[in-house]
């Protein structure tokens, strides 16, 4: 109802689950309330598509050539279609009903706090191709990224676009043949390089 809809855009445009005590709602339940709203939008507007034909593929190559040439002034990379990143998304201690018997730490991202773990991959301007978030927060990203929509495409692409590939860190550097990490962060940081393919991710992130 509108309730729940005024909920899920307070919490979209950065709110934090606490400011829902306002309206009555028990921390606890925030989610329950969010989540069919955003599988009603998802449904409803569904433009998060990885491309999956010869002329979609193209596309993408098209646009990442154009905008690293217009925008970043560097020779076009043949091939690429997305950039591939993980997230995690802080998230309160998990309860014991949660865990149901398993270890807390498989919540416990390596930075210290509790979160989900998300993958996604982006296109030449900033859109979500594909954006996953289900994993708990111990989860690395090339387990995430294998057991994602992302992996099978990657198969795909093979097939239809065998002269494409996905850009993505040091992180997925064996997750499959067509996910290449152009340069490693040790030389990124060793020549003060500065990839723009990464700018395309962080700003999609909004890092």
């Amino acid at each position: 109802d509108t309730l729940d809809l005024y909920m899920c855009l307070r919490i979209l445009a950065g709110a934090s689950y606490l400011d829902m005590i306002w309206y009555q709602v028990h921390v606890d339940q925030v989610r329950n309330y969010i989540k069919p709203v955003l599988q009603a939008i998802h449904q409803t507007i569904n433009n998060i598509n990885l491309p999956y034909t010869l002329e979609s593929f193209e596309e993408q190559a098209s646009n990442w050539a154009s905008i690293q040439e217009r925008k970043h002034g560097c020779n076009p990379t043949p091939g690429l279609v997305g950039a591939t990143n993980g997230l995690v998304i802080g998230r309160k201690r998990p309860t014991i009903k949660e865990l149901n018997g398993n270890d807390i730490k498989k919540w416990l991202n390596r930075k210290g706090y509790f979160g989900y773990v998300g993958q996604a991959i982006v296109g030449a301007f900033t859109e979500f191709l594909m954006f996953e978030v289900r994993w708990p927060g111990a989860t690395n990203d090339c387990v995430a990224f294998g057991m994602s929509e992302g992996r099978t495409w990657l198969d795909v692409m093979a097939d239809v676009y065998p002269n494409g590939w996905l850009s993505g860190d040091d992180a997925y550097s064996a997750t499959h043949g067509l996910l290449i990490t152009p340069f490693p962060k040790s030389q990124l940081k060793k020549n003060k390089i500065k990839d723009p393919r990464l700018y395309e991710k962080m700003r999609a992130f909004n890092q």
